[in-house]
């Protein structure tokens, strides 16, 4: 084969794992993100890591004198030499800006307890109860979407944001009540 059939050969074979690989971020039933190759930005260093490894292989045996070449080529009889495409560039813009987009989703401000004072009612005072936020952080979730990346490992990773307890609970409010009179 020649060096350009053996890059078509295997940039084609790369780009189809590529392909099928995603990583999914999940948040309850309603909601989902994928991540892809496409995601990563990764097409242009991907031609270029091919390239450079298609090039690698095609010096094999062709560099020196030749017995230094026949001595090369003998020598992969015995222990196959192996030529990684592992170092193919991923972008993380993306990864960021989806980041951001899952945050603004999944917070949720928590919202103290009030109270109201209503002299018409027989009970005049009204409590509503107090709102546990919620707020993901991206910093930890964004560790573990490069853990899954760096290795090209698909996945689902089930985002479970952090609780945000409010300052004032309905219980701090009703057990500072006292009634003086009636």
């Amino acid at each position: 084969a020649t060096p350009q059939e053996a890059y078509d050969f295997v940039l084609s074979n790369a780009r189809a794992e590529l392909s099928n690989w995603s990583v999914t971020l999940t948040y309850g039933d309603d909601y989902s993100w994928s991540i892809t190759a496409v995601t990563l930005d990764i097409s242009a260093s991907l031609e270029n890591v091919v390239a450079e490894a298609i090039n690698e292989a095609y010096a094999i045996g062709r560099v020196g004198t030749i017995i230094d070449a026949y001595d090369e080529v003998f020598a992969l009889k015995h222990e196959p030499r192996y030529i990684y495409t592992s170092e193919v560039t991923k972008s993380d813009a993306h990864i960021d800006a989806l980041l951001n987009e899952i945050k603004t989703t999944v917070d949720v401000q928590a919202q103290d307890a009030v109270w109201e004072f209503m002299p018409e009612r027989q009970n005049p005072i009204v409590v509503t109860e107090e709102t546990y936020g919620k707020s993901l952080d991206i910093v930890a979730l964004k560790e573990e979407v490069m853990r899954l990346v760096n290795d090209m490992e698909p996945g689902t990773i089930e985002i479970v944001p952090d609780v945000v307890e409010p300052a004032i609970v309905a219980e701090d409010i009703t057990s500072s009540i006292v009634q003086l009179s009636s």
